[in-house]
Formats: structure tokens, sequence, C-alpha cells
């Protein structure tokens, strides 16, 4: 049987995750750029796989961190959406861009918190990522993004990488409102909250009184409005919900009112 042709063997041994092989085949002369159908480097494939190891010895040899195959994604966004927190350490670490746009216009970080990765989200925020990139299909933060998908592992990731929820434009904070709404989560409401977001109370109703609104009590919100979440009610058929909080007038349907 004939050898692979030194490109199609590079190629194999990232496949087969062969170490020697892999600095055997680049010691011989074999093109740590080298494409294969679908434009894919060899530092791409490594970094889907997640050999950080692979990683660094690519880029020790010279490989384009940068490049981006035919569907327009680079090494950093394919580890990214992977999840592979050391692959993206050490691809950082030789120079990739932090906050380069896929062909589609997504982020590392995007992509990270797209799928759930919080430690992923983490690496990157440390390296550089800027927390506030925008999401290519509606200009959300990763942060809305993050609330809208109700990970509060995520959530914590960001707000730790410096993620900040009392700068926000009007139209951000009611995209965040929106989000934590939909959520139904108690431990994303008490990660917005007592972060300094505004909240919005008819949530905790919706999420079944009580779990809710001790998630905005711990928070910080007030005990009269909190008591009037625990007492709310879910309106038959609607999206509305009845708050008894004093001063408010009792009993009183509202729609969406945050307090």
């Amino acid at each position: 049987m004939d050898p692979l042709p030194a490109w199609q063997a590079i190629f194999w041994a990232i496949h087969q995750g062969d170490l020697p092989a892999l600095a055997g085949l680049l010691n011989n002369g074999a093109d740590p750029d080298a494409r294969d159908p679908h434009g894919n480097t060899p530092l791409i494939k490594a970094a889907r796989a997640g050999l950080h190891s692979a990683v660094g010895l690519l880029c020790g040899r010279g490989a384009d961190t940068n490049a981006q195959n035919n569907a327009g994604l680079a090494a950093l966004h394919e580890a990214s959406r992977n999840g592979h927190g050391e692959a993206i350490r050490a691809l950082l670490g030789q120079g990739a861009q932090a906050d380069a746009r896929s062909g589609a216009g997504e982020t590392p970080l995007g992509l990270a918190v797209g799928g759930g990765h919080a430690g992923a989200v983490a690496v990157l925020l440390q390296g550089g990522a800027d927390p506030e990139a925008r999401m290519p299909d509606d200009g959300s933060t990763a942060l809305i993004l993050a609330t809208r998908l109700a990970r509060d592992d995520v959530i914590r990731a960001l707000l730790a990488g410096a993620a900040d929820v009392t700068d926000l434009s009007a139209a951000d904070q009611t995209e965040l409102q929106a989000a934590s709404t939909g959520t139904r989560s108690p431990a994303v409401l008490e990660l917005l909250s007592g972060a300094g977001a505004q909240i919005d109370l008819g949530s905790a109703v919706l999420m079944g009184k009580r779990g809710g609104a001790d998630a905005v009590t711990q928070g910080g919100a007030e005990q009269p409005c909190v008591e009037g979440a625990r007492k709310g009610s879910w309106a038959a058929g609607g999206v509305r919900w009845r708050l008894s909080v004093p001063g408010l007038w009792e009993g009183q349907w509202l729609r969406g009112a945050v307090l």
C-alpha cells in the first residue's frame, strides 16, 4: 500500500491523536498550514478535537492561528464551540484573536456561550475576549444570550469576567428583563439581581411564586414587592398576573409590571 501524501498523513496523525507521528511529519517538512477539501488546517482539526498538545506543537511550527476554513471558522472558533478550554488557552497564548469573527459573524465567546461551555467562557474572558461583543443575529450580548438559555453557570462565568449588568443601554436592559422573564430559573434570577439587574417580579410568579420570589429577595428586592410576588396568581389563558402589593391596586391585574 502506497504511503499517504504528506498533507493527508498530517491530518491522519491528528485524527489518531498521534503526537509523535505529527512531530515526525513536521520534522520532515509537512506543511503545518495544509488544507483538506473543506479548507481545514491541521490546527483547526486539532482545536476541534481538543488536542491542546497538538495545538501547541503546530503553533510552534508556525501554523496560522487565525486561518479560517470554508465555513469561516478558525481554530479558536472550533475550540470554543466545543468547549475545549486548554486548546483555547494554547491558541490565545500563540496569538489567536480573541474576538475574531467567523464568516457568519460569530465570536469565539458567543459560540462558547451558545454551547453552554462555562469553562471555555472563563478562559476566553481571561484571555481578553470582550464580554460586550454582540451576537450577529440580533445584536444581543453574551450575557443576554446566556440568560435566554438559562445557563446559570455561564452567567456566573460572564459576571466573574466583567460582564456588567449595571451599565446596560435601555435597549439591552429591556432585552435582559425579557430574557430573565422567560427563563423561569430561580438561579438565573438570583445571579442577575445580585449583580444589580432590574428583575421583573412577574418572573417569580411564573416560576411558582415562592422559588422565584426568594431568588429576588436574595438579590435585594424590596420585601413588599416580594410578598406580592409570593401571593401572585397566574392568569389562565393569558400573559398577565396579579400581584398583591400594598399601594398597587390590591387584586388588580397588572401586565408585565417591573416593580
